[in-house]
């Protein structure tokens, strides 16, 4: 009932809190500790595969460029534009 009512509250857009609490629990049950660590590390890393579409918009000189480059981690890079 508790983890009913966590993923309730939890509710992420299609993210499953029971099944990933019983996937969890399975292959500590199953597996090992490795087997547990190993799929922690998997739902740790989903999150990278989802795709991310933004806009960022301004006027001009205002850092709009830097920020872009600040989010991917670069530095003075162009950033990829596409017609909208």
């Amino acid at each position: 009932m508790l983890a009913a009512t966590a993923a309730a509250i939890m509710d992420m857009k299609g993210w499953d809190f029971v099944s990933d609490w019983e996937e969890l629990i399975e292959a500590f049950k199953s597996g090992s500790v490795e087997a547990g660590r190993t799929l922690l590390e998997r739902k740790r890393d989903e999150w990278k595969q989802i795709p991310l579409n933004m806009a960022v918009i301004g006027r001009s000189g205002v850092g709009k460029s830097s920020f872009i480059n600040a989010i991917r981690r670069t530095q003075n890079a162009r950033p990829v534009l596409k017609n909208v």
